[in-house]
This record gives C-alpha cells, sequence and structure tokens, in this order.
C-alpha cells in the first residue's frame, strides 16, 4: 500500500497513560484554584437584605436576602473556601467548600434562614469554564 490514502494507526498506550496521569492531576488543581477564587468572589458581594447594628460603635452590617449569596461579616466563610483533589475508586475527583459549620446551613437554609446559595450557584455559574479547563488540559 502506498496510495495518498493510505494511514497508518500506532496506538502509544502507555505514553498515553502516562500523559493522562501526569495531565489530570494537574489540570483537576488548575479547576480547585480557579473554583476558589470564583467562591470568593461569589462571596464578596454585598448583600441586599436587612442592615444590622454591629456592636457598640455604630458600625452596620447589610445581609444578604433570602436567595442570595452570603454577604460577608467577618469574612471567615470567603477566607476558608479551600479545593482538594485526589484519585479514589480509579476517578480523579476535585472538592471544593468550607470547613465552617454554618457554610452548609446557608447554602441550603433551614427552619430559621433561608438559603443563601454560594456553592452550587458558582458552580453552575463556571460549568462551561469547567469544561473547557477539563478539555484543553486532557487533549492539548
Amino acid at each position: 500500500m502506498s496510495g495518498k490514502n493510505d494511514w497508518k494507526l500506532e496506538w502509544k498506550g502507555k505514553e498515553f497513560n502516562s500523559k493522562l496521569d501526569m495531565d489530570i492531576p494537574t489540570t483537576m488543581d488548575v479547576i480547585g484554584h480557579y473554583l476558589v477564587a470564583k467562591l470568593r468572589e461569589t462571596l464578596n458581594q454585598q448583600g441586599h437584605g436587612r442592615i444590622y447594628r454591629t456592636g457598640r460603635s455604630g458600625g452596620t452590617h447589610q445581609a444578604s436576602a433570602p436567595g442570595e449569596p452570603p454577604a460577608p461579616w467577618t469574612g471567615d466563610l470567603r477566607n476558608t473556601t479551600f479545593f482538594e483533589t485526589g484519585y479514589e475508586q480509579q476517578e480523579f475527583f476535585t472538592k471544593v467548600g468550607s470547613p465552617m459549620p454554618y457554610a452548609a446551613r446557608l447554602e441550603f437554609g433551614d427552619s430559621h434562614i433561608a438559603k443563601r446559595p454560594w456553592l452550587g450557584v458558582t458552580l453552575r455559574n463556571e460549568r462551561k469554564a469547567i469544561e473547557k479547563f477539563l478539555q484543553s488540559g486532557i487533549f492539548k
């Protein structure tokens, strides 16, 4: 065979797998850093809810309205957002969140407070960016 339509397929499985093993964790780390930055942007928005007095100094804090991301007061939720990457059961993952005990309560609400979504809304808003990172990182 020596025509112009001849082609040759050469599978380089070990090289391909080795490249995937190096590229995927790096890509997952990039996604983690990106999402933490976006979460912190979300958690840095001014609220449009109730205004509270803060202490004797006469300062005020404007809380978020129901359905808005939590407005920063101390900044603890924003400052403790983190990511973790890993590999379990033959799958790579990136976890994002905050260890603050009230993080889930704000996200989902409860009988005392309406939801102030911050994590899910950010992930949904960044879905296309995450897909681009995955495509560019794995299929360079």
